[in-house]
């Protein structure tokens, strides 16, 4: 089965080393930015709102897209013209230098999405990009047991808040242990029931993990992402020379609950809880498991990965101190 987010090795190679190297700088260089791989395009995101669309034209050029809708005053135009960059959002990339000049004009384009009503009530794909950063690109990464390869990824008619893997300490040597990885992130206590609620979703992922053809695109999204986005230097991790290429293994997905301000005097939880129980069975096509931070901060290890029972006791607790 072909992969469909991993990129073409041309647009690989302009990003690495060619006319789009200074945009994939200037990402390496700002923890607030990261990289998406669509297949057809890729995808820049400024604290979890998409930034920068590029996208390959004829002649090796590519387009650069902004969001206008983020520019609610209709002031941008203006600004860029002041800076001398006002067609830099129109005219294609063709060179390293113009890439540049669209590294030049971020910090405007970030302005506008800051004080933007969407940017500012959407906590939750903050929070996503928040994981990667510190899975995949801080000193500490390395030292974690997961890898964020993808947020909001569509596969088909699902979407999923995160994709990544599970890679053990004692298995990187190999490149064939990466377990898959689903993240659902919920924001708030209002998140948790409803039309969108974590059993709605659980429900969802039952069925669409029970599709041995689903899973397989999943696995194929998942090794492509990985190995390119360690390739674009996007991932920190000691790569053992031994290991030319990365495949996520064949073993039982993991489902990942991460729970995010929420709190922990209300009695929700506990009651949406209490409806989990029939998936954490051994016929369900995925391990279903909770995050609990060891210490401040969003590094994941499989030890702070609970079971639902190991949960369900923690928020108990929690709730009886208030």
């Amino acid at each position: 089965m072909n992969p469909t987010h991993p990129i073409s090795p041309e647009f690989l190679h302009d990003l690495r080393s060619g006319k789009l190297q200074p945009i994939l700088d200037a990402v390496r260089l700002d923890d607030t930015l990261l990289l998406g791989l669509r297949g057809s395009y890729v995808s820049v995101y400024y604290r979890g709102g998409k930034l920068l669309m590029l996208q390959p034209r004829a002649q090796g050029s590519y387009r650069v897209g902004f969001n206008h809708d983020y520019d609610v005053a209709g002031e941008l135009q203006a600004r860029l013209q002041r800076m001398g960059s006002a067609a830099v959002l129109e005219r294609a990339i063709a060179s390293p230098d113009d890439s540049r000049a669209v590294v030049e004009v971020l910090w405007e384009l970030k302005r506008l999405m800051d004080v933007h009503p969407k940017m500012r009530s959407a906590h939750e794909r903050e929070f996503q990009q928040l994981i990667v950063r510190e899975n995949n690109r801080t000193r500490s990464a390395n030292q974690t047991h997961y890898f964020i390869t993808d947020i909001e990824h569509a596969h088909g008619d699902a979407r999923f808040d995160m994709l990544g893997v599970r890679w053990l300490h004692d298995e990187r040597r190999r490149g064939d242990r990466l377990l898959p990885v689903i993240f659902e992130v919920k924001y708030g206590k209002d998140s948790l029931d409803g039309t969108a609620g974590l059993v709605k979703h659980l429900d969802d992922m039952r069925q669409r993990l029970g599709d041995q053809g689903f899973v397989e695109g999943l696995r194929v999204n998942i090794a492509g992402q990985f190995n390119q986005l360690a390739e674009l230097g996007l991932m920190e991790f000691n790569r053992s020379a031994a290991i030319e290429t990365f495949s996520v293994s064949m073993d039982r997905p993991q489902v990942v609950i991460v729970l995010a301000g929420y709190n922990p005097r209300s009695s929700k939880l506990r009651d949406v809880l209490a409806q989990l129980d029939r998936f954490d069975q051994p016929d369900m096509p995925f391990d279903l498991r909770f995050f609990h931070a060891v210490f401040s901060g969003y590094a994941m290890h499989e030890c702070a990965m609970l079971g639902l029972a190991q949960f369900r006791a923690l928020v108990e607790s929690l709730e009886a101190k208030g």
